[in-house]
This record gives C-alpha cells, sequence and structure tokens, in this order.
C-alpha cells in the first residue's frame, strides 16, 4: 500500500488488465481508467485518450496527438479528444495563471 500526493503523480495508464501509476517511481493496480479518472478529476486530472489519465500541471507541451510531460514522457492525444482536450487544458491553464497572479 502507498499513499501518494496527488502532484507527485504524473499520469496513470490502462495496460494489461491493470492501472499503471506514473510518478518517480512506477505502481500497479487494480481497477477501471474510469473510475480513477472520476475520483482525480477534481484535481487536476483529465483524460486525453481512452487508455490514460494525465495529471494536468504535468503537461507541458502539446504537439499533434502526443502530450509531453514535465518528466519527459509521451502520452498519446486521442485525435476524436483533441479539440475538446485542449480547450480543457486552456481553461486549466488559464484558472491556474488566475491563481498566480491573485497570490
Amino acid at each position: 500500500m502507498v499513499c501518494l500526493a496527488a502532484e507527485e503523480i504524473y499520469f496513470f495508464e490502462y495496460i494489461g488488465r491493470k492501472i499503471r501509476i506514473v510518478a518517480d517511481k512506477e505502481y500497479f493496480m487494480a481497477g477501471r481508467i474510469g473510475r480513477v479518472y472520476e475520483r482525480v478529476q477534481p484535481l487536476g486530472f483529465s483524460m486525453p485518450h481512452k487508455s490514460f489519465v494525465v495529471n494536468m500541471i504535468h503537461v507541458k507541451n502539446v504537439k499533434n496527438q502526443q502530450i509531453y510531460m514535465d518528466n519527459g514522457m509521451e502520452v498519446p492525444l486521442s485525435q476524436k479528444k483533441m479539440k475538446s482536450w485542449k480547450e480543457e487544458l486552456t481553461v486549466y491553464l488559464a484558472e491556474r495563471l488566475a491563481e498566480e497572479v491573485g497570490k
């Protein structure tokens, strides 16, 4: 059993009937990726692909159908979700900027 703070997690990936949690180390857990998304969405996570849930705070860049994380890893961006996900990222970044300015 491991307890991780939300900001420590880069992304979740559904792979081989398990969920891979990518932080400074990798962890695995049983479950459904959709359920993980429901639980972590209020903490700044988003679902750019049916097999991935990413922590928006760690998104460094987006180019074509690739999301570049600040740990150097890449996550695919579903073509079907590309437009709505980029809009979601823009809203997230605007809210973060407003929070920073308000401090």
